[in-house]
């Protein structure tokens, strides 16, 4: 996972360039993603095209995962699919404290991803961790348990945004 956050204003192009192809998951919030797209004039498109994946964290909207799915088409040919996918947020009574919500998403994120479950759960372990993180004042001061956490996780859903997804889900249902 690469991100480079706030050193987005002193990194080099260079090194911000060696970043972005040597990692598979670049994180931004959509402000950092635009900054990444144009001082490598890159289209997210482009980016993608090379198997990156991109996540761009929404705040309370959720994270939006942006990637090319590999289709095989009838003539055994693979063609890769632009997909996007927005995971909500978790959405909580009372916001006490955002501070501290960012790093526990990537720590979410990051659990999920080395613990073995799809990049889709990931992305959903990250804003229900931090969904915890916010309900506490300060930064360490959530301890969820497994239960906790669990039952958030049921509870948040994906949304497509492209038709190859929404056919998916629905022939999935009839079996």
């Amino acid at each position: 996972m690469y991100d480079p956050g706030m050193a987005l204003t002193w990194i080099k192009d260079k090194d911000l360039k060696k970043g972005v192809i040597n990692t598979k998951y670049l994180v931004g919030n959509d402000y950092e993603i635009a900054m990444i797209t144009k001082r490598l004039k890159k289209t997210v498109n482009e980016l993608t095209s090379c198997g990156l994946k991109l996540i761009t964290t929404l705040g309370e909207e959720g994270v939006k995962y942006e990637y090319k799915s590999k289709i095989i088409n009838p003539k055994s040919q693979i063609n890769p699919k632009f997909e996007i996918i927005k995971v909500p947020a978790y959405k909580v009574k009372k916001v006490v404290d955002p501070t501290g919500a960012g790093d526990a998403w990537r720590g979410g994120f990051i659990a999920g991803i080395v613990s073995g479950k799809s990049v889709i759960d990931s992305l959903k372990l990250g804003n229900v961790m931090a969904s915890f993180a916010i309900e506490e004042y300060g930064t360490v001061n959530h301890k969820p348990t497994i239960k906790e956490i669990n039952k958030r996780m049921k509870k948040l859903d994906t949304v497509p945004l492209s038709g190859r997804h929404l056919r998916f889900l629905n022939l999935r249902r009839f079996k």
